[in-house]
């Protein structure tokens, strides 16, 4: 371990009551670029009590990482109320001062969260940025989402999960030309990396990575049945090639506008295709609930060779 971690809790209350179950992390940025503007004065800052309506559970710079509350405080950072944000995640606050190393504060940083993601066996889907729970869609953290000094947040996330030696890089999937990555996909009720190779296989044969790409996050905590392979961004810049394709596939099932993502009307069209198919009888609700019927149903029907192009 290269980051050093300092433990300095605070007495102070700013945080709501209950216990946070530490579910995901979320990343913010400090915005804060005056020189002095470290960890230890974020940290001293909250033990003095912050005078705004804020509070958050670590900062990190490129010499340590500050512990400010527990990781069982609900702390106030993630502009949600008592949403999932604030309620549920772990709050790290990366700090962006003139007088730092900031390619080195995004590695140390990198490898705090790591140690949480082993110690609560976090995936990739649970670290989320600050926008992600904005009620007004705040640009955080920015200079992560701007890709500063070229570390795009998709590099950061890649960090984290080296540092915590999961093994968890996870590279594209290279399915043989020949071969339909065995032409089946597990009936679990998640719709990851190996569905999505199945759906690219009919729909999208020449861009086979197993990932969907540019999909609004606003959709993403009420689908938890999507998981590998899903790529969230605050607002939707363009759409999925494959889900465009299935757009396309649902004809007159489908009755929202063709935009290449995966919302409720999307959900509702392959419900009530299914449903004609014969492997769906649940409401047509347009939600991927976890162990989804919906997944399942389609899952089934690519394994009988149903879904066709």
């Amino acid at each position: 371990m290269s980051v050093k971690v300092v433990d300095q809790i605070t007495s102070k209350r700013r945080y709501y009551p209950g216990t946070n179950p530490c579910l995901g992390a979320t990343v913010h940025m400090t915005g804060n670029t005056n020189k002095g503007a470290d960890a230890q004065a974020h940290a001293n800052l909250q033990s003095r009590g912050n005078v705004r309506v804020a509070s958050w559970h670590v900062s990190i710079d490129d010499k340590a990482a500050f512990q400010s509350y527990l990781d069982s405080r609900k702390c106030w950072h993630a502009g949600d109320g008592t949403g999932p944000g604030n309620t549920t995640t772990i709050a790290y606050e990366l700090c962006v001062n003139s007088d730092g190393d900031y390619v080195k504060m995004v590695h140390n940083a990198a490898e705090r969260i790591a140690m949480d993601v082993v110690e609560y066996g976090w995936t990739r889907d649970d670290i989320y940025q600050h926008n992600e729970f904005s009620s007004w869609g705040k640009d955080c953290p920015r200079e992560l989402r701007g890709s500063k000094t070229d570390i795009s947040w998709s590099d950061f996330v890649d960090l984290i999960f080296m540092y915590a030696g999961a093994g968890d890089v996870k590279p594209k999937p290279e399915p043989k030309p020949d071969s339909k990555a065995d032409g089946r996909t597990d009936v679990d009720g998640y719709w990851g990396t190996d569905t999505t190779i199945e759906l690219q296989y009919i729909f999208n044969p020449d861009a086979i990575d197993g990932e969907v790409w540019r999909q609004n996050s606003v959709w993403r905590s009420m689908n938890p049945a999507l998981t590998w392979g899903w790529k969230w961004e605050s607002t939707n810049t363009g759409g999925s090639p494959l889900i465009y394709k299935m757009q396309d596939w649902l004809g007159s099932d489908y009755r929202g506008e063709r935009d290449g993502d995966i919302g409720p009307e999307f959900i509702k069209g392959l419900q009530r295709r299914l449903k004609q198919l014969g492997y769906y009888t649940g409401r047509i609700d347009g939600r991927l609930d976890k162990e989804s019927l919906t997944i399942q149903g389609l899952q089934r029907a690519i394994n009988d060779d149903k879904i066709t192009n």
